[in-house]
């Protein structure tokens, strides 16, 4: 039985295939043979038929002779047919007799038919001749009294060996085709019972794989493959065996790795709330800055207006004030360096801080400069007084300097009050901002010698000519810085938002993530496994 479960599948059924070309191709040879003999026996009977109908054509054709043989031309063409007909039947005769040798009919019979054939064809040459030399009536009845009762034997024995002969055949087809239903049922039988035991043996090997199967599909991965054989269900079955181990093996690592993912995305969850919490707090910090500064903005640009009609009236000193103006630039190149670290600041929340750091020094360097204003506008009151009426005029343009320097300084106070809430908010992130706290503190350090160059040219300037020149520039630098504070504190609104919204985006995510993997602990806890003995 080992030996038998050893055979390949595939060479069982090929072997099978074989066995049942090779009876098929039996029985094809027994059927041809039997359609042969039936083809023979057929093609011998209508040869018969057909000598009879020649026979019955050769009387006719005497009969004819005998009426209308007066006329030569008539007498020659009956003549004619009746030779025709003669030797057609003496063909016919010949292939019959092949046919009646072949299949074992009555050769007595057959050779006493033919020789009554021959008989009668020499008294129909004899008569013919015997008309030919005496044509008259009388003679024509002597004629026909040779040769009557001839044709009648000669039909008689084509009968009979006809009826002999299809009765002979008709036994032995019955013989054949009783041989060939025999042969054809011990064929079915044995090919039907080879079959079956192929079957019945696959089909057990696929029952075994299939309770197999039913149970890998209900989770239960213990189950152990029986040895099926060194055939392909025995491969299939080590197959299925390496198929479940491996699906052990994966189930293990998955549940390892699921119970590492869930606990990540846990972590990842709470993380993502803390970090939305902190950029609501941000954001609103950031929207009131930015009100402020708008409000810095506005003041700005009505103290430009009127310092802008103090420079009209001292353009023709300009000359007098041309190293304040250079150390002006310098101050202006200190804060675009400023600026560009407002705009990196605005790609993180981390450089939130170093924002409002920066903008505590604007407005402190504001504040500075707005009480260098006052200064220079109490410098040019006392120079107007010296000037009398000719300095009637810069007096009242002092006077509304002051007084626009007054409001700078109390928007500024409003603006480090602010600053002071943001850095309370995000004072968390301020320990990355040293590094742009020092750029800062080296543009502050410049804004500082540039305020040092600038009172120097106070002290060397004398008159309200290069007092006034210097209040156009200082507050244009000013309005300037606000403009940059105003251009980066809406840059940081808006990055404060996109990150307002994708930390929000990122608690979704994770909830799905936290939802996934609950569902994929679930899936695997289905499955059964070694180490764990059904639980």
């Amino acid at each position: 039985m080992s030996g038998l479960q050893d055979i390949k599948i595939s060479t069982r059924l090929i072997g099978l295939g074989v066995l049942v070309v090779v009876f098929m191709v039996g029985l094809a040879a027994l059927g041809m043979h039997t359609a042969t003999t039936i083809y023979d026996t057929q093609k011998t009977v209508i040869s018969i038929t057909e000598i009879v109908s020649d026979v019955q054509d050769i009387v006719h054709d005497w009969k004819n002779i005998l009426v209308r043989g007066g006329d030569p031309v008539e007498f020659e063409k009956y003549q004619a047919d009746i030779n025709t007909h003669i030797q057609i039947a003496d063909k016919r005769f010949d292939e019959i007799s092949v046919n009646y040798k072949r299949h074992g009919g009555d050769l007595g019979q057959f050779y006493q038919a033919e020789s009554s054939f021959q008989s009668m064809i020499n008294k129909y040459q004899e008569s013919v001749r015997f008309y030919e030399k005496s044509n008259n009536m009388r003679n024509v009845l002597k004629v026909d009294a040779m040769v009557k009762g001839a044709d009648k034997a000669t039909l008689d024995s084509l009968k009979k060996i006809a009826n002999d002969f299809n009765t002979k055949t008709d036994v032995d087809m019955s013989a054949e085709i009783m041989q060939m239903i025999v042969i054809s049922a011990i064929g079915i039988v044995s090919t039907c019972l080879l079959l079956f035991l192929v079957i019945r043996h696959i089909t057990s090997g696929l029952k075994t794989l299939s309770r197999v199967a039913d149970k890998v599909a209900e989770g239960d991965l213990r189950t152990k493959i029986i040895d099926l054989g060194k055939n392909e269900l025995g491969f299939l079955a080590k197959g299925f065996s390496r198929m479940a181990e491996n699906l052990t093996k994966s189930m293990r690592q998955n549940q390892a790795t699921s119970n590492e993912m869930f606990s990540t995305i846990e972590q990842l969850t709470q993380a993502t709330h803390k970090q939305a919490a902190s950029s609501s707090q941000q954001a609103a910090s950031v929207n009131q800055t930015t009100s402020a500064v708008a409000q810095i903005k506005a003041t700005f640009a009505q103290t430009l207006e009127k310092v802008q009609q103090l420079g009209e009236k001292a353009e023709h000193v300009h000359s007098e004030g041309q190293r304040g103006t250079e150390s002006l630039d310098q101050l202006v190149g200190g804060m675009k360096d400023i600026q560009q670290k407002v705009e990196q600041i605005a790609q993180s929340i981390l450089g939130l801080s170093e924002q409002t750091q920066q903008i505590g020094e604007i407005t402190r360097s504001v504040n500075a400069l707005a009480q260098q204003s006052k200064l220079l506008s109490l410098n040019a009151s006392i120079e107007a007084a010296k000037a009398g009426e000719a300095g009637k005029g810069f007096a009242v343009v002092a006077t509304e300097v002051k007084d626009l320097a007054e409001k700078s300084q109390q928007a500024t106070q409003q603006v480090q009050k602010l600053l002071g809430d943001i850095q309370q908010a995000t004072e968390k992130a301020v320990m990355n901002t040293k590094e742009g706290s020092k750029v800062v503190e080296t543009g502050l350090g410049l804004a500082q010698q540039t305020s040092e160059i600038f009172n120097s040219l106070n002290q060397v300037i004398a008159g309200t000519t290069t007092a006034s020149q210097q209040i156009v520039a200082a507050v244009r630098q000013e309005a300037n810085g606000i403009d940059q504070i105003a251009s980066a504190m809406t840059e940081i609104n808006s990055a404060i938002q996109e990150f307002a919204s994708t930390t929000e985006k990122t608690k979704q995510v994770t909830h799905g993530l936290e939802t996934n993997a609950k569902k994929m602990m679930e899936m695997i806890k289905i499955y059964k496994l070694d180490d764990q003995h059904g639980h």
